[in-house]
């Protein structure tokens, strides 16, 4: 299935910042304290003050530390592409 929501959890409260790729609209900033789900849309972008708290994970996949402490930087999640079929071969007509 496709990840539609990415899924941010803390154990102790750490400050975030939670934005949308498209139209970089701010969906939320402040302290997270247990878990939030965010819609995905065409993408988010994630900005933690503890990376080593903050667990992301994309749809049901398990949730990952955002980064080590000393790295503060935008996260950005995006929807899995779906693949266009490929074409199926046909054979030459004689």
């Amino acid at each position: 299935a496709r990840a539609t929501s990415l899924t941010l959890s803390s154990p102790q409260p750490s400050w975030i910042e939670v934005r949308s790729i498209a139209g970089n609209k701010q969906l939320f900033e402040g302290n997270l304290e247990g878990r939030r789900v965010f819609p995905l849309g065409q993408g988010l972008r994630v900005l933690a003050g503890r990376p080593d708290l903050v667990l992301a994970s994309l749809g049901t996949a398990p949730a990952k530390p955002l980064g080590p402490i000393d790295q503060i930087n935008w996260i950005s999640f995006k929807p899995p592409t779906t693949k266009p079929a490929p074409p199926t071969p046909t054979a030459p007509t004689p």
